[in-house]
């Protein structure tokens, strides 16, 4: 939820101010893991609620084309007392390219983007870090610089960042992201997306490798009010292959929705 407490001032920048409030929760962390043939009750995985909770405003500073930028801050809370924040920059230049920057400082066992497209393969690792009273992500500083370009009135976008502590950090490496949407509207009902995210790089030969690396990707068709996805994800384990099995995890299937306007 946000608001715009200043929108009857003339001033045309104070009148754009946005303060926001967000709230998510999982009640389940473990709910897949009930439900897969293998899970063994032994193993002693008892998880409680996730509750997150966060602030933030932004506030645009320019908006004359060529270039547009905007600020924003946020403060999220993890576990009733795990801080996070940043401020940042985010804008675009001649229509098309996109940029961003953020300065971000993290307490012990923060999670950043905690409940992000892939929450559903990670539940249970990012719950060890969440619910653990010892420190398993030792608090930085730390920074994400993004950019892309925005094709066909954002029909066709690519975006890419880099986000990751200043110096060395135990238990935190650097993570790159890259996403790729097709919006409908270049072909009739159908719309794209798909992601590649990178952890825990090691050095710039890492880069070059998959290892702990997930592949995503969904093909949406819309029918009327009906939508159908086939959704393909692909994950590298690297504790997976120390044990002698193999490292891909993969996940894909078939999903529908309805949308009713």
């Amino acid at each position: 939820m946000y608001a715009r407490p200043l929108l009857g001032l003339q001033s045309p920048i104070l009148s754009g101010l946005q303060l926001g409030f967000t709230a998510a929760a999982d009640r389940d962390p473990a709910y897949f893991l009930e439900r897969d043939p293998l899970y063994d009750d032994t193993n002693g995985f008892d998880a409680d609620e996730v509750v997150i909770l966060g602030g933030d405003l932004r506030l645009p500073l320019l908006a004359a084309p060529p270039v547009s930028l905007n600020s924003g801050a946020d403060v999220v809370v993890q576990d009733g007392d795990t801080l996070g924040g940043q401020i940042g920059l985010d804008g675009r230049a001649l229509q098309i390219l996109l940029f961003r920057s953020q300065l971000r400082v993290l307490g012990d066992n923060f999670i950043p983007s905690y409940f992000d497209s892939t929450y559903d393969l990670f539940r249970p690792e990012r719950y060890t870090v969440y619910s653990s009273s010892e420190t398993v992500r030792e608090g930085h500083v730390g920074y994400l610089i993004g950019a892309g370009i925005s094709l066909f009135q954002d029909v066709l976008v690519f975006q890419s960042s880099l986000e990751g502590p200043f110096g060395d950090v135990d238990g935190v490496r650097p993570t790159l992201r890259s996403e790729l949407l097709l919006s409908e509207g270049i072909i009739p009902g159908v719309s794209i997306s798909a992601e590649y995210i990178k952890e825990g790089i090691k050095d710039l030969d890492d880069l070059g490798t998959l290892d702990r690396s997930r592949i995503g990707s969904r093909l949406n068709y819309r029918t009327g009010p009906a939508v159908i996805s086939l959704f393909y994800q692909v994950r590298h384990d690297p504790l997976r292959e120390l044990q002698g099995d193999d490292p891909w995890t993969v996940r894909s299937g078939l999903e529908s929705t309805i949308a009713l306007n």
